[in-house]
This record gives C-alpha cells, structure tokens and sequence, in this order.
C-alpha cells in the first residue's frame, strides 16, 4: 500500500500539476504490477491524495523511478511544499486496511495532516 499527500504552493502551480498529474496516471495505467489506484482532493486547500496497492515492492520501486513519476519527483520541489506533503507505505493481507482513513492515520503519523 503506498498513500501520497501532495500540497501545492499556490494556486499558479495547479496547471503544471495537473499536467503532471495526467501523465502520471496514463503511467500508472500502463504499470504491471498495480493492482488499484485512487485519488482525493481538498481542492480548497490545494492537497492532492493518492491510495494505491501494488503487487510487490518493486513493482512500487519501478513506478516511482520511471517515466512521468520521476519527472513529477523532479519538480515537485519547484510547485509543492515539501514540510506539508509526504507518502507512507506498508504491507498488509487485511482488506480493512485498503481505505482512506487508514491512510490519513498513517500520513497524520507523519505529521502530515
């Protein structure tokens, strides 16, 4: 399970975000090794979420080092504010553990909130 919040600076960067956003979802679509991906947004707020469950650790590891991913990395810097955005992964059998309040406790663990 890999879970992702992306906080933009300003609303100037939402463009290029969703540029970004829409070549790393044709990407994700195209990945071996996904086996469901979602996203949430607090528009207002300017936070992008993503939830995803994935096969195996590298099927996680090629993604994100790869293609649109690693582009998005590459400038996140540049749109994102990094103290206010993160991911966490884990590993879990339990179908309970697949939804959006137990990705927000284990972003919150983070401190991100």
């Amino acid at each position: 399970m890999v879970a992702t919040c992306l906080k933009l600076r300003n609303w100037l960067q939402l463009r290029r975000f969703f540029r970004l956003n829409g070549n790393v979802s044709r990407q994700m679509k195209d990945t071996q090794g996904v086996l469901g991906h979602w996203v949430r947004t607090e528009f207002p707020r300017l936070r992008f979420f993503t939830l995803s469950v994935w096969a195996s650790d590298q099927a996680v590891a090629d993604f994100v080092r790869s293609g649109a991913h690693r582009e998005a990395m590459d400038v996140f810097g540049e749109i994102g504010v990094r103290g206010s955005s993160g991911f966490v992964r884990w590993k879990t059998s339990e179908h309970e553990e697949t939804t959006w309040e137990e990705a927000a406790k284990r972003l919150a663990a983070l401190g991100i909130r």
